[in-house]
C-alpha cells in the first residue's frame, strides 16, 4: 500500500545541503580572486561551481516533490472547479507548473527515489496522463539509481510503447535505462561525509 505521507529520501536533508552549498561558495570565493586566476585556478573554480550546482540541484528535486504534495493536499481541500482559482491567488507559478508538479507527486508517491533520479523535464513527460502506466511502473522498477535520459528519448519510447515496437525487456530499452549520470559512488558518499561533518559542527556549535 502507499503511503501517501511518504517524504523523498535524498540521504541528505534539505537544510544540510543549503548548509554545504553555502560553505561551498564561501570558499571558493574566499580562496580565489576571479579577475586575475589562473588556467588551474579556474578549472578549480569551475570544479566548485559544478560541486554546488549539483547540491543545489538535489535540493531543487526535493522541493519538487513537496510543493508537488502541498498542491495536492490543496486540490483534495478545495471544491470541484475551485483549483485553479485558488493557484492563480496562492501560488507564485502558473497553473500548468502546478498540474506538473502535482501530476509528478501523484506519479512517484509509491517511489519518492524517481525524483532524485530523474531531471525534472523527464518526470514531466513521465507523469503525463497519456504516458502508458505500465511501462511507467516497469521504469520504476528497473531503475536503480540516477540515469540521464533526454526528454525527446523518452516519448519516442513511450510512443514505440504504445505502438508495441518495443517492450520494457527489449536491449534498446535497457541499454538507455543503464545511461548513468555523471556521478560515482564514492562521490556521492563523500557529498555525504561533508554533509555530515557540517551538521556535527553546527550541532556542536549550540551546544557549546
Amino acid at each position: 500500500m502507499i503511503n501517501k505521507n511518504q517524504t523523498i529520501d535524498i540521504a541528505i536533508e534539505p537544510g544540510i545541503l543549503n548548509n554545504k552549498a553555502i560553505e561551498l561558495r564561501e570558499k571558493r570565493e574566499n580562496t580565489f580572486r576571479r579577475g586575475c586566476l589562473t588556467a588551474e585556478q579556474k578549472d578549480k573554480y569551475l570544479d566548485s561551481i559544478k560541486e554546488e550546482l549539483q547540491i543545489r540541484c538535489t535540493g531543487l528535486k526535493h522541493q519538487i516533490y513537496e510543493i508537488g504534495k502541498l498542491l495536492y493536499e490543496a486540490k483534495r481541500l478545495l471544491p470541484h472547479g475551485k483549483f485553479q482559482p485558488w493557484i492563480n491567488e496562492n501560488f507564485e507559478f502558473c497553473y500548468r507548473t502546478a498540474h506538473n508538479l502535482v501530476r509528478v507527486y501523484i506519479v512517484c508517491m509509491g517511489h519518492p527515489e524517481m525524483v532524485k533520479y530523474f531531471k525534472p523535464s523527464s518526470l514531466y513527460v513521465i507523469a503525463r496522463p497519456d504516458f502508458p502506466g505500465n511501462l511507467r511502473d516497469s521504469l520504476f522498477e528497473s531503475i536503480k539509481g540516477p540515469v540521464d535520459i533526454k526528454e525527446k528519448e523518452l516519448v519516442q519510447l513511450a510512443l514505440d510503447f504504445k505502438n508495441g515496437l518495443v517492450e520494457i525487456t527489449d536491449p534498446k530499452v535497457q541499454d538507455l535505462l543503464k545511461k548513468q549520470s555523471d556521478i560515482s559512488l564514492w562521490e556521492k558518499y563523500k557529498t555525504e561525509l561533508k554533509a555530515l561533518k557540517v551538521l556535527i559542527a553546527n550541532r556542536l556549535e549550540k551546544i557549546e
